[in-house]
């Protein structure tokens, strides 16, 4: 009896939880002025429609560079399309934010909703983990700049129907300059967090990274290499072409701790255009280590540099990661991609790398600082969309018990 209970009281806890979830989310301020934009602004659908040069002024990070942003188009997901908006002063290109308009099927969502069509409109990119999607020529923008930009968003949210947009992945020195998006109906919540590492000055090897580690964490280390190099393993540079098929594959049976994020993983996936044009348009830049088990694909661990200059991070960002379960288990094929990852950004002289601590196991053990990270999200009518759902266990509670299936018996 004791049992039945305990299996049940999770689930209210669950509900109750949304539920304050969702009157937080409609206490929308009666005077928000979202849609009004007061400086000139250019929507398109194609980066290319815009100055390559105005894009590339105002890039604080790779992610919102033209060749980048190519890549994500050529990636021809289904269900996906991208969005963009530059605000020029009278000084010029003052503002710039990349969207993706997320389509998705109400099987997707929801069992009890099939042939629904629910849209959700995202900053920057689903399949990319950080919130370098937005970008300022000044280091403090104008309100006015900000203003246009919520304007912006609110027309594409109105032109093409969509009750919901998210801004994910913000530290708390984002959310200081962000601020003022709570006057446009925003609502802020924590998200899940990230992961920093910083790679010291001083590191010459990988042995400089392991002797900084807690003794806890330099014997964990060890055992991962010790295990990985007893059955026969490396880790293997690639290139992301020949491997295009493999990679999407194991990407998608790849689990997460959290089952609504692989749900959501699954429903969007990767496509082999995806790798084929990050090695067109990123060369160099994109760097992919592979881990084979009798010839066959076994893991996977995709990153890419960010050499910002003085206008952005000098650090290694994983993009994507993915393993076989129990291979993984067994040969520790996560850890060890991440060990090669340490080298290479000490052998490249990175200031840090940075990744989601649930693709990659890069937690404070391993050395890192985990980031407390924040979420805006603005939705016309939440008790009503399906999407609130995903938005909350991906997002707001991944951890906890999902609402939809919280059945007491």
């Amino acid at each position: 009896m004791r049992e039945s209970s305990a299996t049940v009281a999770a689930p209210r806890r669950g509900q109750l939880s949304f539920r304050r979830f969702l009157r937080r989310l409609g206490q929308v301020p009666p005077d928000t002025q979202e849609g009004a934009t007061v400086l000139p602004s250019t929507l398109s659908e194609t980066i290319q429609a815009l100055n390559p040069r105005a894009v590339h002024g105002l890039s604080e990070s790779i992610l919102t560079t033209v060749p980048f942003l190519q890549t994500m188009e050529e990636a021809q997901i289904p269900g996906l399309s991208l969005r963009y908006c530059m605000v020029h002063d009278e000084f010029g290109p003052a503002g710039f934010l990349a969207l993706s308009v997320v389509s998705l099927e109400g099987s997707q969502v929801d069992a009890k909703h099939p042939g629904t069509e629910q849209k959700i409109l995202l900053g920057g990119h689903p399949l990319v983990w950080g919130s370098q999607f937005c970008s300022f020529r000044d280091p403090e923008p104008a309100p006015t700049v900000m203003a246009s930009l919520a304007g912006a968003v609110y027309r594409i949210r109105k032109l093409e129907g969509i009750s919901a947009s998210l801004l994910n992945n913000f530290t708390e020195d984002d959310l200081a300059r962000l601020k003022v998006c709570e006057e446009y109906g925003y609502v802020r919540f924590p998200s899940p967090r990230g992961a920093h590492l910083a790679i010291e000055p001083e590191w010459r090897s990988f042995s400089d990274y392991m002797e900084s580690l807690p003794v806890r964490g330099r014997k964990t280390a060890r055992e991962e290499r010790r295990a990985f190099e007893k059955a026969g393993l490396a880790v293997e540079t690639a290139r992301p072409t020949p491997l295009a098929a493999e990679l999407c594959e194991l990407y998608a049976r790849s689990p997460s701790s959290n089952p609504c994020i692989s749900s959501f993983r699954q429903s969007i996936g990767l496509t082999p255009a995806f790798f084929c044009a990050a090695e067109q348009y990123l060369r160099d830049e994109f760097r992919l280590a592979v881990v084979r088990k009798d010839g066959r694909l076994a893991a996977f661990l995709a990153a890419i540099e960010d050499r910002g200059g003085q206008r952005g991070a000098n650090r290694l960002l994983v993009l994507l990661a993915g393993a076989e379960n129990q291979l993984d288990a067994e040969h520790h094929l996560r850890a060890n991609l991440l060990h090669w990852l340490v080298e290479e950004a000490i052998r490249g002289e990175f200031a840090g790398l940075e990744a989601d601590p649930d693709a990659t196991g890069l937690d404070a053990s391993r050395g890192a600082a985990i980031q407390p990270l924040y979420c805006l999200i603005r939705h016309q009518k939440p008790a009503a969309d399906l999407l609130t759902r995903i938005i909350y266990e991906c997002l707001i509670d991944p951890q906890g018990p999902c609402p939809r299936k919280a059945k007491p018996s």
